[in-house]
């Protein structure tokens, strides 16, 4: 059974999509017939208003990911990133002045070694005791 697409009264057509003209053309209360239409219409918009609803919540639901998610976190990324390189950064100049400070303790260590050596080489001598 199928629904037809041309609704007849009294032998003229009247489509379902036309709203007062064809009622009054043929004669019928306009009363009934925008009864009839604006039902039509409402039933119709039901879709539209639910499309319209559906989309403004999926605009709202992205706007919230975005800026409650995707910002906030990319920002603290960011963040870690900048203190991670400067702590690296500060760790490799406490390396080159601890290895300034052992070169300079080796050298001075160097100096005093070589200094003992040469105090014990030129003043020292060799005795043996006499019986």
């Amino acid at each position: 059974m199928s629904i037809p697409r041309q609704i007849s009264f009294s032998g003229g057509l009247v489509s379902p999509f036309a709203r007062n003209r064809g009622a009054r053309a043929n004669g019928f209360n306009s009363s009934y017939t925008k009864f009839a239409c604006s039902g039509f219409d409402i039933l119709y918009l039901y879709p539209l208003m639910f499309k319209m609803i559906l989309y403004g919540f999926l605009i709202y639901l992205a706007y919230k990911f975005i800026f409650e998610l995707v910002i906030p976190v990319s920002k603290a990324t960011s963040q870690v990133k900048d203190n991670l390189r400067k702590m690296q950064e500060m760790q490799q100049a406490q390396q080159q002045q601890f290895q300034q400070q052992q070169r300079q303790a080796e050298a001075q260590a160097q100096q005093a070694a070589a200094k003992e050596a040469a105090a014990k080489s030129g003043d020292y001598i060799d005795f043996e005791e006499v019986k």
